[in-house]
């Protein structure tokens, strides 16, 4: 396969501008937390820690993208107890949807980073509706998701405080029943 650096160089800029992973692929890792049940149903803070592949260029949104895919047959295997956090999403549930200025549709669920100085904040908001089990089941899914953010920020250059994650449903409503919107 031929490329000129010219098409590279606009292609790749243009990809990473959205988010998007490069082809050709680099798979980068990164970490994701799911619960273990029954330990996460006792503590709503445990999580157990897997090491997955991304070819995301955004590694913190790659690291969400494999959250949001759920634990392997093998990962389950090995950490008997592993669960998922939202039911399997089709993969591209966003299509269609109208994207906000910043945004990045990431397949099943769109995220709006916003960086200032060292802080970031996320919104993300998920393209399918599901259901929850209650506030529980609410509560470790914020975890995993936050603890999986935590641990990839470090990928996120020069950003060294996560300052607000919003989790939005389908309808652009707060999880958590507050009534309020989290989106965009």
């Amino acid at each position: 396969m031929k490329f000129s650096f010219l098409s590279i160089a606009i292609g790749c800029s243009s990809l990473v501008a959205l988010g998007l992973s490069q082809s050709p692929s680099i798979a980068a890792t990164v970490t994701v937390h799911f619960p273990q049940m029954p330990k996460s149903g006792q503590d709503f803070n445990y999580t157990y820690k897997v090491n997955r592949s991304t070819s995301n260029s955004l590694r913190d949104v790659g690291a969400l993208q494999q959250l949001f895919r759920g634990p392997s047959s093998r990962e389950i295997t090995s950490a008997p107890g592993l669960q998922a956090i939202v039911p399997l999403l089709s993969a591209n549930s966003c299509n269609g949807q109208t994207l906000p200025a910043g945004a990045i549709n990431a397949g099943s669920f769109m995220i709006k980073r916003q960086i200032s100085g060292s802080n970031i904040a996320y919104k993300i908001r998920f393209c399918q509706s599901f259901l929850t089990s209650g506030i529980g089941a609410d509560a470790i899914r914020d975890t995993a998701i936050t603890k999986t953010l935590r641990e990839n920020l470090k990928y996120v250059p020069g950003v060294k405080n996560i300052t607000q994650i919003s989790i939005a449903r389908s309808s652009n409503a707060c999880f958590g029943g507050s009534g309020n919107t989290c989106w965009p």
